[in-house]
């Protein structure tokens, strides 16, 4: 398990990834991470705003018109963990609109498509364990 420290850090890819992809200045919507705003040390360089799920007593949530004005002027979406979207959808009985705008997300019908994804999952030699979902 030791060749997951091995290669690259995927918040550190994604963010060299970013500064080489993304245009100064533009706008990015970006996953609740209370820990890390990608991309790492030039989030100023971008207008960032965080997907706040959880604010408002979770009114958020479940709110169509949240995401709707969230996404409004958006070039891109930055989701930096499975954290919550995973868990919405094992819960989306509680969490229907949250459910329906991560699978209207990946899905494509929102706008966007998925620019670059990065992973360094557990290796020996050819074998790989993916890990997405433990």
């Amino acid at each position: 398990m030791s060749n997951v420290y091995r290669g690259p850090d995927p918040r550190v890819a994604a963010s060299q990834w970013m500064l080489e992809h993304i245009p100064p200045g533009a706008t990015i919507l970006h996953d609740p991470e209370p820990l890390i705003i990608l991309p790492i040390g030039s989030a100023e360089r971008y207008q960032i705003q965080i997907l706040d799920l959880y604010g408002n007593g979770m009114k958020n949530i479940n709110n169509p018109e949240f995401y709707v004005q969230a996404l409004e002027g958006k070039q891109y979406v930055v989701i930096v963990s499975r954290r919550n979207y995973g868990a919405i959808y094992h819960l989306r009985a509680l969490f229907p609109v949250a459910a329906c705008y991560y699978r209207s997300l990946f899905g494509g019908q929102l706008g966007y498509s998925l620019a670059a994804r990065f992973s360094n999952y557990p290796h020996i030699a050819n074998w790989v364990w993916n890990t997405d979902e433990a």
